[in-house]
């Protein structure tokens, strides 16, 4: 029996995500891979987790 996965979609609009990153190289970063990830998939982004902002500043 399989159960759920613990990383759904969240409401967390990626774009306002990147805006608020910790310092401006990360901000332009995480905006310009949203621009490429979208000309790639032809997708909208989407943040996924449980807790999507409990690790800002360790991974980003």
């Amino acid at each position: 029996m399989a159960s759920e996965p613990k990383t759904q979609p969240t409401d967390v609009d990626p774009v306002q995500y990147c805006r608020e990153l910790p310092t401006d190289r990360r901000q332009q970063e995480g905006a310009r891979l949203l621009e490429i990830f979208g000309e790639v998939t032809g997708e909208q982004a989407v943040m996924w987790g449980p807790a999507p902002h409990s690790w800002v500043g360790t991974w980003c």
